[in-house]
C-alpha cells in the first residue's frame, strides 16, 4: 500500500557519488514514492553507533525541505565519507493508526532496528495476543514485525531463518527494508514482488523502491556514472541481505503460509429475520413500503425504476429486451486475446484493476491459479476504500505472489470533497445527483492507462461482469438505458451532452454544489467517459459467473474477510455504497441489489421468489458501514 525506498553507500563510493547527487536521490524517491502515500513521511539513517529516525504527517514533498530532515540528512553526509551512508525512507497511506500520532508512522523504530514495511499483516491483533511479552507501542500493524524477528533471532535463530519463520507466521502482504544496530545487514524481503533493487558490488551502491518505475526514475541521473545500476525484481517469497562491508548480496527464498479450508465467513446468519432486527439509531427500513410497490412479474424491478414499464402480464420492459449472457466456458479464447498483446521483454501479462471486492478477488484467484497467467494488479485508493478491502487485497496478493501498485490520491482532499457534495444534496435530494458522491473514485480509469506505460503492459483485465448493470443511476438523469451498449458503462455521445446538461442545471439550482470538489468532478467526468479505453477485457466475458464458486473459493481457500452488517459479499469493499444503496432505497424503493438479482433471474440463475427474499435482506440498513461512511467524511451521523 504505502512506499518504501532506501540508499547504501559504501565510503569508498561516496568519494565518486556527490553530496548533491545522493541528495537529488532523496528527493526523488520522496517525490516518486508520493503516488502510493501522502498520509506521512519518514526517514531513518543508519549511522556508525546510532538509528536517527524523523517522521511526520506531511507529504514527501514537503517532507524533504522541513528543517529537521534536512539536519539529519546533512549530518548522514558529512559521516559519510568514513562510515558510508545508509537510509531507509517511507511515504505511508494510512490503514492501522492515525498519521496524527507520530508513533503510528513509518520508519518502525524499536529494539534498537529500524523498519519501513508495505503491505497488512492481517493477522496482527492475534500475533499481540499469542505473545504477551512483547511490548506494544503503536497501533500500526508494522511494529510486529520488528518483535517477531528480534525474538525468533533471541531463540537462536540466524538472522536468515528469523525473516524465514516471520513469512511462516504472519498473513498478509509483506515487503520490508530492515536494519539493526546489532549487524551491518540491510534485509530486503516481499511475499508479493512489490519491491526492485539496483546493486553495484564494484562501486559499494545499493538502492531499492517499491516499484520499478520509481526506481528507474531515481537512477536516471546516474546511469552515465553508474551504468552496471540497472532495475531488478526482489520477486515474490524473495529476500536478499546486503552486507553493508563487502557490499555481497545474499539470496534466499522464503515461504508463505496460505491459510487454507478456514471459513472467514462473519456475514449475519440470521437473514431471514431481518425485518424484526434493530438498524442504528435513525435508520429507518421502509421494506413494506417497498414490497407494495407494483414490480415486475418476471424479475423483482419495481415501478418506481426509471423508464420501466409493463405488459397486460405484468412483465417489464427490460426482461422483454433481455439478452442472455452465453455462459459457456470460453477461458482458452481469453487466453489467446491476453497474450496476444504480450511483450516479449515484459515480465507481466497484463494489469488487472484490483478493488479488493468479491469479483476481482476471484478473477485474481482464477488468472493465476487456473490460467497460470502473470498479472500484475493495480489499487487506485480515493479515500473510500475500506480497511475490509485493502485485508482483502493483502490476503489475495501475498497468497498468489503478485505485485501490487496502489495510486493513492489527496485522500483528505477527496473526503473533503465527498463531504461538500453531500451535504449540498441534502439542501435538495435529486436521486439523479447520488452518482456524484463517487465521482472522486474514477480517476482510476485515468491511472491505469499511466501504469500500463510504466509496467511496459499492453492490455488490462477487469472483473465487472454484466449482472452489475446499473443504468437506473443515468436513469434518475431522465437518460433513456441504451440496450445496445457493449459496456456496462458505456454512454452514447448524446446521452454525455445530456448527463453535463443535468448536472449543470442542477449545480445552478443549488448553488452549495459550486464548491471547491469541481474540478475534481470535471476530472472524473473526463476520466470516465472521455479518457480512452483501449487493449481491455473482461475476464467474466469468457468464464462463466458463478455466484456460489466465487463465495467458496474465496471463504475456504484465502480466508477472505466479509462484512458483518451484511448478508452479502457484494459491494462490502466499497465506504460508499451501504449510504448511497440506503438512500436510494428509502426514496425508491429499491437499490443496486435490485437490479442485480434481477439481472439474476433473467439469467435463470436464481428464481423470483428467491430474488424477492435477497432483496427483502441485502436491502436492510448497513448501520456501521453508514456510521463509517459519515465519520469518515466528516458528517456528523446523528446530524
Amino acid at each position: 500500500m504505502c512506499g518504501i525506498f532506501g540508499a547504501t553507500v559504501s565510503a569508498k563510493a561516496k568519494s565518486s557519488l556527490s553530496d548533491k547527487e545522493l541528495d537529488a536521490i532523496l528527493m526523488d524517491f520522496f517525490k516518486f514514492s508520493m503516488s502510493r502515500g501522502k498520509d506521512s513521511s519518514g526517514i531513518s539513517f543508519k549511522s556508525k553507533h546510532k538509528i536517527h529516525t524523523f517522521k511526520k504527517d506531511i507529504p514527501g514533498n514537503k517532507f524533504i525541505h522541513h528543517k529537521k530532515y534536512l539536519n539529519l540528512k546533512n549530518e548522514a553526509l558529512k559521516d559519510a565519507p568514513e562510515h558510508g551512508f545508509q537510509a531507509i525512507g517511507h511515504c505511508r497511506m494510512v490503514t492501522n493508526g492515525s498519521s496524527e500520532n507520530p508513533l503510528n508512522n513509518q520508519p518502525v523504530e524499536k529494539l534498537e532496528a529500524a523498519l519501513v514495511h508495505n503491505g497488512i499483516i492481517c493477522n496482527v491483533e492475534n500475533l499481540w495476543q499469542e505473545n504477551p511479552s512483547f511490548k506494544r507501542i503503536k497501533e500500526v500493524d508494522s511494529e510486529i514485525i520488528i518483535d517477531l524477528i528480534e525474538e525468533f533471532i533471541a531463540k537462536g535463530n540466524s538472522l536468515i531463518d528469523a525473516i524465514k519463520n516471520l513469512f511462516l507466521t504472519i498473513e498478509g502482504a509483506a515487503s520490508f527494508a530492515y536494519v539493526s544496530q546489532r549487524n551491518d545487514s540491510l534485509v530486503l524481503a516481499s511475499n508479493t514482488g512489490s519491491l526492485y533493487y539496483a546493486h553495484s558490488k564494484e562501486d559499494g551502491i545499493f538502492l531499492f523502491a517499491s516499484e520499478e518505475y520509481i526506481l528507474k526514475q531515481c537512477l536516471k541521473n546516474l546511469s552515465n556514472k553508474f551504468p552496471t545500476l540497472k532495475p531488478k525484481p526482489v520477486g515474490e517469497r524473495s529476500m536478499f541481505i546486503l552486507d553493508r562491508n563487502s557490499f555481497e548480496l545474499k539470496h534466499e527464498q522464503v515461504h508463505y503460509k496460505i491459510k487454507e479450508n478456514t471459513s472467514n465467513d462473519t456475514r449475519p446468519k440470521d437473514g431471514t429475520n431481518i425485518k424484526n432486527q434493530t438498524f442504528g439509531k435513525h435508520l429507518i427500513y421502509k421494506i413494506d413500503d417497498a414490497m407494495k410497490l407494483k414490480r415486475c412479474t418476471r424479475c423483482v424491478l419495481p415501478e418506481s425504476f426509471p423508464f420501466i414499464e409493463f405488459d397486460k402480464k405484468g412483465e417489464c420492459n427490460f426482461c422483454k429486451t433481455h439478452i442472455k449472457v452465453n455462459q459457456q466456458n470460453k477461458k482458452d479464447e481469453f487466453l489467446e486475446v491476453v497474450k496476444s498483446f504480450g511483450k516479449p521483454n515484459s515480465k507481466f501479462d497484463c494489469v488487472v484493476p484490483f478493488s479488493g471486492g468479491r469479483d476481482s478477488s476471484f478473477g485474481l484467484h482464477y488468472m493465476v491459479k487456473e490460467l497460470g497467467l502473470r498479472p500484475i494488479t493495480y489499487t487506485y485508493d480515493w479515500g473510500m476504500v475500506t480497511d475490509l478491502a485493502r485485508r482483502n487485497i493483502s490476503r489475495m496478493c501475498s497468497a498468489l505472489g503478485v505485485e501490487n501498485i496502489l495510486i493513492s490520491a489527496d485522500i483528505k482532499t477527496k473526503r473533503s470533497n465527498i463531504r461538500k457534495n453531500v451535504s449540498a444534496w441534502l439542501k435538495q435530494p435529486n436521486l439523479g445527483m447520488i452518482p456524484l458522491f463517487m465521482a472522486g473514485d474514477k480517476q482510476f480509469l485515468y491511472y491505469v492507462n499511466k501504469i500500463k506505460q510504466q509496467t511496459n503492459v499492453d492490455i488490462d483485465v477487469w472483473m465487472s461482469n454484466s449482472l452489475e448493470n446499473t443504468e437506473f443511476k443515468a436513469g434518475f438523469c431522465g437518460i433513456k438505458p441504451n440496450k445496445n451498449k457493449e459496456e456496462i458503462d458505456q454512454l452514447k455521445l448524446s446521452a454525455k451532452f445530456q448527463m453535463l446538461y443535468f448536472y449543470a442545471k442542477n449545480f445552478l439550482t443549488n448553488p452549495s454544489y459550486l464548491n471547491s470538489s469541481i474540478v475534481d468532478t470535471l476530472f472524473s467526468y473526463f476520466a470516465y467517459y472521455i479518457e480512452p479505453r483501449q487493449n481491455f477485457t473482461l475476464l467474466f466475458d469468457y468464464i462463466p459467473w458463478n455466484e456460489d464458486l466465487l463465495n467458496s473459493t474465496l471463504l475456504d481457500q484465502y480466508a477472505w474477510e466479509t462484512s458483518p452488517d451484511s448478508p452479502s459479499t457484494w459491494r462490502i469493499g466499497d465506504g460508499t455504497a451501504s449510504f448511497y444503496n440506503y438512500v436510494y432505497f428509502t426514496m425508491a424503493g429499491f437499490s443496486e441489489v435490485d437490479t442485480f438479482r434481477s439481472n439474476q433471474v433473467r439469467e435463470g440463475m436464481i428464481t423470483r421468489d428467491e430474488a424477492l427474499e435477497l432483496v427483502q435482506v441485502e436491502n436492510a440498513p448497513r448501520f456501521e458501514s453508514i456510521k463509517w461512511y459519515l465519520d469518515t467524511i466528516g458528517l456528523n451521523y446523528d446530524e
